[in-house]
């Protein structure tokens, strides 16, 4: 008698596919996120940049986005 030892999981159909569009659009909505903020920090004054210990000039290099994958 032979058994088999592979252990399968059925998904359905397009499982993958709808597993990297949730992923995706996770990314864009944190991308749209970070970038709504950017425009928020480019909008204080220098007196509340310095509450947080951030400068006028460090504010472009906050910018920098994650790879979206």
């Amino acid at each position: 008698m032979t058994m088999s030892l592979t252990n399968t999981v059925r998904r359905p159909r397009g499982f993958a596919l709808r597993t990297r569009l949730v992923a995706l659009w996770a990314s864009y909505r944190r991308a749209l996120r970070l970038q709504r903020e950017y425009r928020y920090m480019e909008e204080l004054p220098d007196r509340l940049l310095e509450d947080v210990g951030l400068t006028r000039r460090d504010v472009p290099s906050r910018r920098r986005l994650p790879d979206l994958m």
